[in-house]
């Protein structure tokens, strides 16, 4: 019996992936939220002008950065809770903690890091002179920086000591909208029109790619903006596409180790273009 239980289950296809997460829309300026097991639970608000990153701030709490700071919302409910405004360019929020908040952002110096208190104040400010724009950010354990900066002559991928010193940088082949820092000290970064993700090692070297438009001809490709890494080492990826209504195609996709696209999502209805996502494991 228990061989040919074993036997059954061999032959069962895998159970159908279903997530809970995220999402911004900036052209749009929507924050979602998709629940595929319980869609009654799914919820859309407004959100300030350009939202963008999204992180968890607590067990239920949501925050996005905007063009002019950040915002909080529940995750229950999709009611804001807090914001704050008067910055410049923000690309990315992130909480410290000390519960107060860093804004990436923009300067006439260059890429600031903006902390800021529950007030709004500014209390800290770091600036990466010379380097703009910053595209998104990842606060690591050293207290610097790991940011893309969208300069039109040189894409990079950059990380920075806790004074705003560049320490390490990379160059990409693309405009690369997100980055993120593996616990092996890779960095992941997609590179927009090529739908590529590059996994990128300490010495500025390629190791692996996700995704490709020429490898995925028929998912309809047309810019990687976003990118997750999951626990199980897949990766979640937000395809862009555009700023005008019209283009067709999934809204997110995921990607196994082997490069084989495993789920996607799509929901012209809720979102004209999905620019960042998170998953909620």
């Amino acid at each position: 019996m228990t061989r040919f239980l074993a036997a059954v289950l061999l032959l069962m296809p895998p159970p159908e992936i279903q997530h809970r997460f995220l999402g911004t829309d900036g052209e749009t300026s929507k924050l979602i939220y998709v629940d595929q097991a319980h869609p009654e639970k799914d919820w859309t608000v407004d959100a300030p002008k350009g939202p963008r990153d999204i992180r968890m701030a607590g067990e239920k709490t949501v925050l996005i950065s905007h063009r002019g700071g950040a915002a909080e919302y529940d995750l229950e409910t999709g009611k804001q809770t807090w914001i704050v405004n008067g910055y410049k360019e923000v690309q990315a929020a992130i909480r410290l903690p000390n519960g107060n908040t860093v804004l990436a952002g923009l300067t006439e110096k260059g890429a600031t890091f903006h902390e800021v208190d529950r007030d709004g104040k500014e209390v800290g400010r770091v600036v990466v002179e010379g380097r703009r724009p910053v595209k998104n950010s990842q606060r690591l354990a050293s207290g610097g920086y790991l940011m893309t900066c969208g300069d039109p002559s040189k894409k990079l991928a950059i990380e920075t000591d806790a004074e705003g010193k560049v320490v390490w940088e990379a160059a990409i082949p693309g405009p690369a909208d997100d980055v993120d820092r593996l616990e092996d000290g890779t960095t992941v970064v997609p590179t927009g029109s090529t739908g590529t993700a590059l996994y990128i090692d300490k010495a500025g070297k390629v190791t692996g790619t996700r995704g490709g438009k020429d490898l995925h001809p028929d998912l309809k490709i047309n810019w990687f903006a976003a990118t997750q890494t999951l626990k199980n080492g897949n990766l979640v990826v937000a395809n862009w596409l555009g700023h005008k209504p019209g283009l067709t195609g999934p809204h997110a996709l995921e990607f196994d180790k082997d490069n084989k696209a495993v789920w996607s999502w799509s929901d012209p209805k809720r979102v004209q273009t999905l620019h960042n996502i998170l998953v909620l494991e």
